[in-house]
């Protein structure tokens, strides 16, 4: 579709806001508070089917995750592809907004 300057600008600031208005992002049949119910009750209406329960399993290391999705060694060295990484330490991030020592809950 081809639009004029004029005619794109308009449609442009239909979406923008006065001053001190604020956009109500949370609202409707999929706000958190009822989105469960909210979504049966629609896909009741539907006659959709029900969506099968995910069974839990057991939870796989990132490095599972990758050999699994991508065939990759993340613990191998990515010069050599000899060596293998190992964890030394677990730094904690730099937070300079953060009052008072940092103390490790760790």
């Amino acid at each position: 579709m081809a639009l004029t300057p004029q005619e794109f600008i308009r449609r442009f600031l239909l979406h923008v806001l006065p001053r001190s208005f604020v956009r109500i992002r949370h609202y409707g049949l999929i706000s958190s508070r009822h989105k469960h119910d909210r979504l049966k009750r629609c896909r009741q209406a539907l006659a959709a089917p029900v969506l099968p329960t995910p069974t839990p399993q057991l939870k796989e290391t990132l490095v599972e995750f990758w050999r699994r999705v991508a065939a990759v060694e993340i613990l191998r060295c990515s010069v050599c592809r000899q060596g293998e990484l190992h964890t030394v330490a677990h730094l904690q991030p730099y937070r300079p907004w953060a009052r008072g020592p940092l103390v490790d809950k760790g």
